[in-house]
């Protein structure tokens, strides 16, 4: 018997948002500090850490094209979707297959995001070294709050990547409902509940990261003018 596919509406989720980063000023103080230190080693040692966590913030950079090939998946996606009109069983079947294999592909890119963040933290650290040799409290607390606010704001970005490997774990188990004979209909409405529930949590995550981001925009900001 012809099984009838109401697929879900989602509302779709702008993910290209979430690889938003920090409009940073690209400003360093390298020069500065080369030419002037006015307060000495611990200066000099808080110029390394800010360059650092410039650097840091730069390999977001590589996250571009990541995000790219994530939304041409999601394209791929939504067309084969948006022909599961009247399908018969066979058909429905053959395209489960084609969007498993896209699941796939989405989950590698998010692989790939998981290892530029894990980077990020690794140089975090690395720059978190260089702040603990700054001894002037004006300069640390400065640098503690940078570290912090940046830290949390990684912290968001990893909560959207944890929230898309969530949504792509609940549309390739829709996508198993689509293939098995034994499945019924409520068994698929519920599973696309579950993928729209999905989208819209990292709906919510992604404004998280944007309070995130204006906050560490602002750090940099009067950090960099606190500098000169």
């Amino acid at each position: 018997m012809k099984k009838l596919v109401l697929l879900f509406s989602v509302m779709l989720v702008f993910i290209a948002a979430c690889s938003e980063r920090p409009e940073s000023t690209n400003n360093t103080l390298s020069e500065n500090a080369q030419s002037f230190s006015p307060h000495g080693a611990a200066y000099d040692n808080f110029v390394d850490f800010y360059n650092e966590m410039q650097d840091a913030l730069g390999e977001e950079l590589e996250l571009g094209d990541i995000y790219t090939r994530f939304d041409e998946l999601e394209e791929e996606k939504r067309e084969i979707q948006d022909g599961l009109v009247d399908v018969t069983d066979e058909e429905l079947a053959d395209a489960a297959d084609e969007l498993l294999s896209i699941a796939d592909a989405r989950e590698e890119t998010l692989d790939d995001e998981g290892a530029v963040f894990d980077e990020i933290e690794r140089m975090f650290k690395d720059a978190q070294e260089t702040l603990d040799t700054v001894m002037t409290r004006g300069y640390s607390t400065q640098g503690d709050e940078l570290m912090e606010v940046a830290t949390e704001r990684l912290e968001a970005q990893r909560a959207i990547l944890d929230g898309k490997y969530e949504i792509v774990e609940r549309e390739r188990a829709l996508y198993e409902l689509f293939a098995s004979d034994e499945s019924t209909q409520e068994d698929i409405d519920e599973q696309s509940s579950a993928v729209s529930d999905a989208y819209i949590e990292v709906g919510a995550l992604s404004d998280e990261l944007g309070e995130k981001s204006d906050a560490l925009n602002e750090t940099l900001e009067s950090l960099y003018e606190f500098m000169n």
